[in-house]
């Protein structure tokens, strides 16, 4: 009786031996041992195959063979699905098999597995089962073993708006950027909280914008600040143009525009003042001004020039007033000045005034003013402007001495004619 057997497929086969029913006498052996074989091999496919003996011989024995069986089983197998990390966002990576236990040269079997993942490129942050199917092969009993298909988060850039402004002015609102979104993602799940530490009173600097707060399962989440750039406001400070007459003390205050933030002239510093070549003993004429000296990191400057223009101061000339008596011969008209400044007087004058009357000796005392009229005229001097007023000759009457005559009589005369005498008819 040749041996049975059962084994997996591609193992080698086991030694068949011979079993021997009706041996006698307590013999265990023949003359001429049995020579046994099985007609499958390390390569058979699953199935039984059969093992037979023959070649036995002894001299007391007769033979008749049995056979037995070589039994080939399915061989387990597993089947294991690729496992994968990919970033959210991205496809997932092809899914393969990786087969394990097969032998006689098998790397897969007759019917490959078709693997797949239940996660997608939209698949949020999480993992997911890869898995093979499907695959089939006589020889194997085959057991799938799934994988581990991972989403990991998406890097992801917040980035807050920068923005460059004039002092005095308010900040802009700090806005968001996103550098990273994926899968038609617009913003994160939790928006971020913007703003920047500059105010519309900041001085000029460099101040940071922040987007903070911003939150996602399937992100990981950097913030990257901005600057709020706070630049110069354009100041223009103005020199005063005026008028004033020769000798006037000259002030001179600038004016100044584009000031903000409740700043005030003041907040220029001290160093800020205007000024001119003209003094109060400058011949008339026009001069500039010019101011300078403006300090403050808040603001650029702009100077703008002015004019000084000194006009001739003027002296009142004022001809001599006198009292006559009619026919009184004509007196002499002299001039008075009024208005000399900077300590100085006729001593000015290139040209003194000249001064007349319309007064005659035969002008009456009913005689009008303008016919008893006063006046000077012509003068001229560097830095001075002349007006005139008038005076008035006084015309009073004359006085008459009128004497009575004298005359000497004898007693019983008549009386004599008095004829009056004076000493002007």
């Amino acid at each position: 009786l040749a041996s049975s057997q059962i084994r997996t497929y591609g193992a080698d086969p086991a030694p068949v031996t011979a079993q021997y029913v009706g041996l006698v006498d307590g013999e265990e052996s023949l003359a001429t041992e049995a020579t046994c074989v099985t007609s499958g091999s390390t390569s058979s496919d699953v199935g039984e195959y059969e093992t037979s003996c023959s070649g036995a011989s002894d001299p007391r024995y007769s033979f008749e063979y049995l056979t037995g069986k070589d039994v080939v089983t399915p061989k387990p197998a597993t089947v294991t699905a690729s496992s994968q990390t990919r970033v959210y966002g991205t496809a997932s990576g092809p899914v393969t098999a990786s087969y394990d236990g097969f032998v006689n040269g098998d790397s897969a079997p007759t019917t490959p597995a078709t693997c797949s993942s239940t996660g997608s490129a939209s698949s949020g942050v999480g993992e997911y089962t890869t898995a093979c199917s499907g695959a089939a092969d006589a020889n194997y009993s085959i057991t799938a073993i799934d994988g581990i298909d991972q989403v990991t988060p998406a890097a992801l850039t917040v980035r807050a708006s920068s923005q460059t402004r004039v002092y005095g002015t308010a900040p802009a609102a700090v806005a968001p950027t996103y550098d990273g979104l994926v899968n038609g993602d617009r913003a994160p799940e939790t928006l971020p909280t913007c703003a920047t530490t500059g105010t519309a009173s900041s001085n000029v600097g460099q101040y940071s914008t922040r987007c903070d707060g911003a939150l996602d399962p399937d992100y990981t989440i950097t913030t990257v600040t901005g600057l709020d750039t706070v630049t110069p406001a354009a100041v223009t400070i103005k020199a005063p143009t005026l008028t004033v007459t020769f000798g006037s003390p000259i002030s001179l205050t600038p004016s100044v525009e584009g000031l903000v933030n409740d700043d005030t002239r003041a907040s220029l510093g001290a160093g800020l003042g205007c000024a001119t070549p003209a003094t109060p003993t400058s011949a008339p004429g026009t001069y500039v001004t010019r101011c300078s000296g403006a300090v403050n990191a808040n603001y650029t400057f702009t100077y703008v020039g002015g004019l000084v223009t000194i006009y001739k101061k003027n002296v009142v000339v004022t001809a001599s007033s006198t009292t006559v008596a009619y026919g009184a011969n004509v007196p002499g008209v002299t001039p008075s000045y009024v208005g000399w400044v900077n300590s100085q007087g006729t001593g000015e004058l290139t040209t003194a005034a000249s001064c007349t009357t319309v007064y005659g000796t035969t002008t009456s005392v009913a005689a009008t003013a303008a016919n008893r009229q006063t006046s000077c005229s012509g003068a001229v001097a560097d830095n001075y402007a002349f007006s005139y007023v008038t005076g008035l000759v006084t015309v009073g009457k004359k006085n008459v001495d009128v004497t009575a005559s004298s005359h000497t009589v004898y007693y019983a005369d008549a009386v004599p004619t008095v004829p009056p005498t004076s000493d002007v008819l």
